[in-house]
């Protein structure tokens, strides 16, 4: 989420506009009580954001390797980081715009599930979500931007060099930015409440999907063809090689970001600075990242 949808101030009633994330008001009404109790924030400091850093690091080769070596390159797992790493740096690009601001682009600014911008902080909360309907509603929007980064990870290429991987994934982040506000903006304006009031249900069914599809898709394939051996074509087609698998991968990768945010909040790293000093301070870092993403989708 970013003030470009909503605002909190503690001198004036929470709004949200229309077309923000799922659950978004009553995210913001949670962390909004939490904030009036507390009645100030103070960010991370860079040494504690440095050490989660390396932890990061050290998790996603660690665990990047290790599939390598059991499972093969490019196996479900590596993939599902790869995709967890396009997440943040989903997130690393609008916190970029919300704070600089380039050509006014932050009113296209794509809301971010479990974050909320207050001046230059960006809060990350996850205890925030004080209900299952919340947090299922959040949940259900961070698998739809997961999945629309691994499906754009599908259909774009590449690239034959670092460059030109560079390339894909920065066209992969804009597009996924732009496709995950159109998302929400249809959810919100055609489905308003319903969505978010019955996104268990949907959390649920969506999950049950990936079960079936990673675990059973053998045995489908072969009822399905036995059934209509048309049907069965079509969903061996979608469902074995692109919306099933992406789907999958969508669901993991948005259980380790889930894992991140937790752990964040957990050791009292959620608040984070965003001020243009700060953005400086974190390009290494995000530099580094970057090319840990690049060494998933070309070696791991």
């Amino acid at each position: 989420m970013a003030e470009v949808f909503f605002s909190i101030k503690k001198e004036a009633p929470v709004s949200t506009d229309w077309f923000s994330v799922l659950g978004a008001d009553r995210l913001i009404d949670s962390i909004q009580s939490a904030l009036d109790s507390t009645g100030s924030l103070i960010p991370t400091t860079m040494e504690a954001l440095i050490l989660l850093f390396l932890g990061l690091i050290v998790f996603s080769l660690g665990l990047g390797m290790v599939f390598r070596l059991f499972f093969g390159p490019h196996c479900t797992v590596n993939r599902s980081i790869s995709g967890f790493l396009g997440i943040l740096f989903v997130y690393a690009i609008t916190v970029t715009v919300y704070t600089l601001k380039p050509w006014n682009l932050n009113q296209y600014l794509s809301p971010l599930p479990f974050a909320i911008f207050r001046s230059d902080i960006l809060i990350l909360s996850y205890s925030a979500c004080s209900t299952i309907s919340l947090l299922s509603a959040q949940l259900l929007s961070l698998i739809i931007l997961s999945f629309i980064i691994h499906l754009l990870n599908f259909l774009l290429p590449n690239g034959h060099s670092f460059l030109g991987w560079l390339f894909f994934r920065i066209m992969a982040v804009a597009l996924a930015i732009f496709l995950n506000l159109a998302a929400n903006w249809a959810l919100n304006a055609f489905l308003p409440g319903v969505i978010a009031n019955s996104a268990p249900v949907v959390l649920l069914g969506v999950l049950i999907a990936a079960l079936l599809v990673s675990l059973f898709n053998p045995l489908l394939c072969v009822l399905f063809t036995v059934a209509n051996p048309l049907i069965g074509l079509l969903y061996t087609f979608f469902f074995s090689n692109t919306i099933g698998k992406n789907l999958t991968r969508a669901v993991l990768s948005s259980a380790l970001t889930c894992g991140l945010f937790y752990l964040m909040e957990y050791a009292g790293f959620s608040v984070i600075d965003i001020t243009h000093k700060a953005l400086l301070t974190y390009a290494p870092f995000a530099a580094v990242l970057l090319g840990i993403w690049y060494v998933f989708d070309s070696k791991l």
